[in-house]
């Protein structure tokens, strides 16, 4: 029972220390970045799509990539490497992405502070069991619900990919406003 209190507590801290922070960024600058998976129910085929979001004007809403296979940290680290190339991501945003082993394992273990010393950009990562404080986790469930909307062709090879693709590309920075101000409101902010 007391290693269970000391991760409740633990889990509280990190989520004050996440709300704190956040409270105090300009949204326009605070970027999310999320992964999924998608399977082709016609040949099988599995796709990973890496997802950024914002509400910069200065760019586009969202921002992904779709690739065969299973998402690792060398296609993570590429995918940032894009993003910063494309200048999706400037210098001054906050990039806030989960704990997993592709965003810190592998070559990323050096990525938060690669990020800062070279482009100035802050990593905020999300505090444990937290997926609602991320507009990407909105936008997922809208793709999932658009995806089930639209009938997929069985002639066309991974046509699951293809409307993942036109669906993602629909987004508009009035809807990830939105997004933003519900998960914002989420946090207690």
């Amino acid at each position: 029972m007391q290693v269970l209190e000391n991760i409740e507590i633990e889990d509280l801290t990190k989520k004050l220390e996440y709300i704190n922070i956040l409270s105090r960024l300009q949204p326009t600058r605070v970027k999310f970045v999320s992964e999924r998976k998608l399977e082709c129910p016609f040949s099988r085929n599995k796709f990973y799509v890496t997802l950024f979001c914002g509400i910069d004007r200065r760019s586009t809403p969202l921002q992904f990539g779709i690739g065969q296979g299973t998402i690792n940290a060398t296609i993570f680290s590429e995918a940032v490497d894009f993003a910063l190339a494309s200048r999706w991501l400037l210098p001054g945003d906050i990039l806030v992405m989960n704990n997993s082993k592709i965003h810190t394992g592998g070559e990323n273990t050096v990525l938060e502070d690669w990020l800062w010393d070279s482009f100035r950009i802050f990593v905020l990562f999300l505090p444990p069991r937290t997926p609602e404080w991320t507009p990407a986790n909105a936008v997922w469930k809208n793709v999932t619900r658009s995806m089930i909307s639209i009938p997929l062709n069985p002639f066309q090879e991974n046509s699951v990919v293809h409307v993942a693709r036109n669906v993602l590309n629909t987004f508009t920075h009035r809807e990830m406003e939105c997004f933003y101000s519900d998960c914002y409101a989420k946090c207690g902010l």
